[in-house]
Protein backbone atom coordinates (compact mmCIF):
# COMPACT_ATOMS: atom_id res chain seq x y z
CA UNK A 1 0.00 0.00 0.00
CA UNK A 2 2.54 2.55 1.06
CA UNK A 3 4.32 1.43 -2.65
CA UNK A 4 1.09 2.33 -4.40
CA UNK A 5 0.63 5.90 -2.52
CA UNK A 6 4.52 6.99 -3.17
CA UNK A 7 3.49 6.00 -7.24
CA UNK A 8 0.24 7.73 -7.06
CA UNK A 9 2.20 10.62 -5.30
CA UNK A 10 5.07 10.50 -8.09
CA UNK A 11 2.69 10.77 -10.97
CA UNK A 12 0.96 13.53 -9.71
CA UNK A 13 4.15 15.50 -9.40
CA UNK A 14 5.12 14.74 -12.61
CA UNK A 15 1.78 15.77 -14.06
CA UNK A 16 2.36 18.88 -11.93
CA UNK A 17 5.33 21.27 -12.49
CA UNK A 18 4.40 24.19 -10.10
CA UNK A 19 3.89 21.13 -7.48
CA UNK A 20 7.23 18.87 -8.17
CA UNK A 21 8.84 22.19 -7.92
CA UNK A 22 7.62 23.20 -4.56
CA UNK A 23 8.25 19.95 -3.33
CA UNK A 24 12.07 20.01 -4.77
CA UNK A 25 12.00 23.46 -3.21
CA UNK A 26 10.57 22.45 0.45
CA UNK A 27 13.17 19.09 0.63
CA UNK A 28 15.88 21.75 0.34
CA UNK A 29 14.65 24.45 2.22
CA UNK A 30 16.01 23.35 5.98
CA UNK A 31 19.28 23.34 4.57
CA UNK A 32 19.02 26.50 2.92
CA UNK A 33 18.06 28.41 6.34
CA UNK A 34 20.53 26.77 7.85
CA UNK A 35 23.80 26.88 5.82
CA UNK A 36 22.72 28.96 2.99
CA UNK A 37 22.93 25.64 0.88
CA UNK A 38 22.01 22.53 0.55
CA UNK A 39 23.38 19.09 0.41
CA UNK A 40 24.61 18.96 -3.32
CA UNK A 41 26.48 22.53 -3.04
CA UNK A 42 25.83 26.03 -3.01
CA UNK A 43 21.94 27.43 -4.15
CA UNK A 44 21.62 27.09 -7.51
CA UNK A 45 18.97 27.57 -10.21
CA UNK A 46 17.31 23.91 -10.85
CA UNK A 47 16.90 24.29 -14.16
CA UNK A 48 20.05 25.97 -15.34
CA UNK A 49 22.24 24.99 -12.66
CA UNK A 50 23.61 28.58 -12.08
CA UNK A 51 24.87 28.68 -9.13
CA UNK A 52 23.82 31.97 -6.71
CA UNK A 53 26.84 33.96 -5.39
CA UNK A 54 27.53 33.85 -1.54
CA UNK A 55 29.65 35.15 1.06
CA UNK A 56 32.87 33.00 1.85
CA UNK A 57 31.95 32.84 5.86
CA UNK A 58 28.64 31.15 5.95
CA UNK A 59 27.22 30.96 9.42
CA UNK A 60 25.20 28.13 10.21
CA UNK A 61 21.31 28.98 12.05
CA UNK A 62 18.81 27.01 14.25
CA UNK A 63 15.54 26.34 12.32
CA UNK A 64 13.16 25.62 14.58
CA UNK A 65 9.92 25.28 12.37
CA UNK A 66 12.08 21.85 10.56
CA UNK A 67 12.98 21.07 13.23
CA UNK A 68 12.81 17.27 14.42
CA UNK A 69 13.57 17.69 18.29
CA UNK A 70 10.93 18.31 20.90
CA UNK A 71 10.30 21.73 22.32
CA UNK A 72 12.79 21.19 25.71
CA UNK A 73 15.66 20.04 23.51
CA UNK A 74 14.99 22.75 20.34
CA UNK A 75 15.45 25.34 23.37
CA UNK A 76 18.95 23.42 23.74
CA UNK A 77 19.46 23.43 20.29
CA UNK A 78 18.35 27.19 19.79
CA UNK A 79 20.41 28.33 22.60
CA UNK A 80 23.75 26.96 21.55
CA UNK A 81 23.35 27.87 17.45
CA UNK A 82 23.08 31.55 19.51
CA UNK A 83 26.13 30.58 21.75
CA UNK A 84 28.20 29.88 18.47
CA UNK A 85 27.07 33.06 16.35
CA UNK A 86 28.10 35.28 19.33
CA UNK A 87 31.09 33.94 19.66
CA UNK A 88 31.33 34.70 16.13
CA UNK A 89 30.17 38.31 15.87
CA UNK A 90 30.87 39.67 19.35
CA UNK A 91 33.87 41.74 19.89
CA UNK A 92 36.99 40.78 22.20
CA UNK A 93 36.01 41.06 25.35
CA UNK A 94 38.03 43.62 26.79
CA UNK A 95 36.52 45.80 23.88
CA UNK A 96 33.30 44.82 25.79
CA UNK A 97 34.05 46.67 28.94
CA UNK A 98 35.89 49.74 26.46
CA UNK A 99 32.11 50.91 26.09
CA UNK A 100 28.67 50.48 27.46
CA UNK A 101 27.06 47.31 28.07
CA UNK A 102 24.11 48.52 26.28
CA UNK A 103 25.91 50.02 23.20
CA UNK A 104 27.82 46.99 22.58
CA UNK A 105 24.77 44.58 23.25
CA UNK A 106 23.02 46.98 20.52
CA UNK A 107 26.22 46.32 18.02
CA UNK A 108 26.12 42.37 18.67
CA UNK A 109 22.19 42.70 18.29
CA UNK A 110 22.81 44.52 15.08
CA UNK A 111 25.31 41.88 13.29
CA UNK A 112 22.83 39.11 14.38
CA UNK A 113 20.20 40.10 12.71
CA UNK A 114 22.02 41.55 9.53
CA UNK A 115 23.37 38.18 9.31
CA UNK A 116 20.27 36.56 9.39
CA UNK A 117 18.50 38.78 6.75
CA UNK A 118 21.92 38.09 4.26
CA UNK A 119 20.65 34.52 5.17
CA UNK A 120 17.08 35.08 4.52
CA UNK A 121 17.44 37.29 0.92
CA UNK A 122 19.55 34.30 -0.64
CA UNK A 123 17.10 31.96 0.50
CA UNK A 124 13.73 34.17 -1.13
CA UNK A 125 16.11 35.11 -3.79
CA UNK A 126 17.00 31.43 -4.61
CA UNK A 127 13.49 30.37 -4.06
CA UNK A 128 12.22 33.02 -6.63
CA UNK A 129 14.57 32.35 -9.33
CA UNK A 130 13.02 28.64 -9.20
CA UNK A 131 9.48 29.50 -8.93
CA UNK A 132 9.20 32.88 -10.99
CA UNK A 133 8.06 30.37 -13.64
CA UNK A 134 4.53 29.48 -11.92
CA UNK A 135 1.66 31.49 -11.33
CA UNK A 136 2.28 33.47 -7.58
CA UNK A 137 -1.19 32.38 -6.68
CA UNK A 138 -0.72 28.69 -7.28
CA UNK A 139 -1.57 26.94 -4.27
CA UNK A 140 1.48 24.55 -3.71
CA UNK A 141 4.10 27.97 -4.45
CA UNK A 142 1.95 29.95 -1.60
CA UNK A 143 2.01 27.29 0.87
CA UNK A 144 5.83 27.04 0.41
CA UNK A 145 6.03 30.63 0.82
CA UNK A 146 3.81 31.02 3.85
CA UNK A 147 6.38 27.95 5.01
CA UNK A 148 9.60 29.81 4.25
CA UNK A 149 7.83 33.06 6.22
CA UNK A 150 7.04 30.69 9.60
CA UNK A 151 11.18 29.97 9.51
CA UNK A 152 12.14 33.46 8.92
CA UNK A 153 9.96 34.14 12.14
CA UNK A 154 11.47 31.36 14.07
CA UNK A 155 14.62 32.00 12.98
CA UNK A 156 14.39 36.16 14.02
CA UNK A 157 13.27 35.05 17.39
CA UNK A 158 16.22 32.42 17.91
CA UNK A 159 18.97 35.33 17.34
CA UNK A 160 16.99 37.96 19.73
CA UNK A 161 19.46 38.40 22.57
CA UNK A 162 17.69 38.51 26.00
CA UNK A 163 19.61 41.41 27.55
CA UNK A 164 18.44 41.41 30.90
CA UNK A 165 20.88 42.26 33.18
CA UNK A 166 23.38 39.26 34.47
CA UNK A 167 22.45 37.02 37.15
CA UNK A 168 26.40 37.29 38.52
CA UNK A 169 27.25 40.54 37.37
CA UNK A 170 26.23 44.17 36.14
CA UNK A 171 26.77 43.37 32.23
CA UNK A 172 23.56 41.85 30.25
CA UNK A 173 22.37 38.40 29.29
CA UNK A 174 23.49 36.95 25.81
CA UNK A 175 21.11 34.30 25.84
CA UNK A 176 18.35 33.75 23.94
CA UNK A 177 15.10 36.26 24.31
CA UNK A 178 12.80 34.66 26.91
CA UNK A 179 15.32 31.98 27.73
CA UNK A 180 14.47 29.86 31.39
CA UNK A 181 16.78 29.99 34.00
CA UNK A 182 19.49 32.14 34.94
CA UNK A 183 20.47 35.28 32.83
CA UNK A 184 24.55 35.47 31.73
CA UNK A 185 26.61 37.20 29.75
CA UNK A 186 28.74 35.08 28.92
CA UNK A 187 31.64 36.30 30.81
CA UNK A 188 33.88 35.38 34.03
CA UNK A 189 31.78 37.74 35.57
CA UNK A 190 34.92 39.57 36.60
CA UNK A 191 36.00 42.97 35.58
CA UNK A 192 38.88 42.84 33.89
CA UNK A 193 40.42 46.56 33.70
CA UNK A 194 43.09 47.65 36.17
CA UNK A 195 42.54 48.48 39.92
CA UNK A 196 42.49 52.46 39.89
CA UNK A 197 43.87 53.12 43.30
CA UNK A 198 47.45 52.67 42.51
CA UNK A 199 48.93 53.36 46.00
CA UNK A 200 47.45 50.41 47.11
CA UNK A 201 49.44 48.14 44.89
CA UNK A 202 53.34 48.00 44.11
CA UNK A 203 52.53 46.33 40.66
CA UNK A 204 49.66 46.51 38.23
CA UNK A 205 46.48 44.92 39.57
CA UNK A 206 43.39 44.05 38.13
CA UNK A 207 39.85 45.29 39.60
CA UNK A 208 38.25 42.64 41.99
CA UNK A 209 34.65 43.95 41.38
CA UNK A 210 31.86 42.42 39.05
CA UNK A 211 31.94 43.41 35.24
CA UNK A 212 30.10 46.19 34.35
CA UNK A 213 30.30 48.00 37.87
CA UNK A 214 30.23 51.53 38.56
CA UNK A 215 32.22 53.78 39.85
CA UNK A 216 36.54 53.33 40.37
CA UNK A 217 38.22 50.18 39.81
CA UNK A 218 39.50 48.91 43.12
Amino acid sequence: MANIDRETSDRSLNRDPAAHRAWQLLKRLPDALRYGRDEEGPLKNLDTNAQLPVSDQMHPFFVSEFSVANEAEKKILAEYALHLLVQSFGQATSTRYQTSDALYVKTLQKALYAALDQRLALVRQWMTMNTEQFPSNNQDIRNLTSKLDAAALAMRASVRLCSSWCSSCQLLCLRVHRHSGGHNCGTNHQCVLDCEISEEHTQRTSCGLPAGHKGRHM
